[in-house]
């Protein structure tokens, strides 16, 4: 709030109201209303960026994990694989069972693709629609 208002730290921490405001690991956190409020007695405005709601978008995306271990995992945790978008950036998907995906279907050669959509947090994505069969469950 310092760099967006450009008032000293100082100033900030004398006009703090009591209560209101909570400390966290990187710093002091301002409710919105609060900091508006405080924004507007000091005759400034503060630009809040907006985030988009992520939570539509539907990509299809191509499994890019490793190949699979002996116990049919692709990681130590069963509920997560690498996939690439179409973009080319490689993302975490939450998936049901991991050993169901393949970097390779077995029929034609063609990677493995499914729908998913990115997750309301950093750079993991979550599956949509059904579960593939286990391989070989034909």
């Amino acid at each position: 709030m310092v760099e967006q208002l450009n008032v000293p730290v100082k100033i900030l921490r004398a006009n703090r109201p009591a209560g209101v405001v909570s400390r966290c690991s990187t710093g002091v956190r301002w409710p919105l209303a609060v900091a508006v409020a405080f924004a507007a007695t000091m005759s400034a405005t503060l630009t809040i960026p907006e985030e988009k709601d992520r939570a539509n978008e539907i990509e299809e995306l191509t499994v890019a994990s490793p190949a699979r271990g002996a116990d049919g995992r692709h990681f130590p945790n069963r509920h997560i694989i690498m996939a690439r978008r179409q973009n080319g950036e490689v993302v975490t998907v939450r998936v049901v069972d991991s050993a169901k995906y393949r970097p390779m279907l077995r029929i034609g050669g063609q990677p493995m693709t499914f729908k998913a959509r990115p997750a309301n947090h950093g750079n993991c994505w979550v599956r949509v629609g059904r579960e593939p069969r286990y391989p070989g469950q034909w």
